[in-house]
């Protein structure tokens, strides 16, 4: 059976799962860390500052997509790999965890149906990833799943579908556009 990751907002309670909350942003505030963090998960900095001043989604998105696709390659979102920086209870020094059945992923941004919503979030650009890594991920309440359609196996047929509809998963369902098409 694959382990379940969730992956939320902060504040969607509702959709985080059984075990640890997990920071996966790449500034959160004072009251945004949660259990722990998995910056393996966060988009680099420098990344996010850009798509503030500027408002380039579709060079985010890339930028996301180039950095997740690294870690991907070198097997940082396997199962034994992922991992997530705890703060020792008691003590100062920080230790390192897997990432582990039941965990949530989370960041500041609101759902899709919020009022609260502005934009869309990374970890919807990240949630192929984890799936592909072997991650059974739950997004916002729904179930996303690896599958190859084909009868004879191509890479090129792989993809990541909802489970609930069997629809393929795309990010930009939730508003992200493709670097390619702007």
């Amino acid at each position: 059976m694959r382990p379940s990751l969730y992956l939320a907002g902060f504040q969607a309670r509702t959709f985080h799962g059984p075990g640890r909350k997990l920071c996966a942003m790449a500034l959160p505030r004072r009251w945004e860390h949660g259990d722990g963090r998995v910056a393996v998960a966060a988009p680099f900095e420098d990344d996010l500052r850009a798509v503030q001043a500027t408002g380039d989604l579709a060079a985010y998105r890339a930028a996301c997509e180039r950095r997740w696709q690294t870690f991907a390659e070198l097997g940082r979102f396997e199962r034994d790999r992922f991992r997530c920086v705890v703060h020792a209870d008691p003590g100062p020094r920080p230790t390192q965890s897997p990432v582990v059945d039941g965990d949530t992923l989370f960041c500041a941004c609101a759902a899709l149906d919020s009022p609260r919503w502005k934009h869309p979030c990374h970890l919807e650009i990240l949630a192929p990833f984890l799936v592909r890594a072997g991650w059974d991920v739950v997004l916002w309440g729904r179930r996303i799943e690896w599958t190859c359609p084909d009868v004879f196996y191509s890479p090129e047929s792989e993809r990541a579908v909802y489970a609930d509809t069997g629809e393929t998963y795309d990010p930009a369902t939730y508003g992200w556009p493709n670097a390619e098409t702007t």
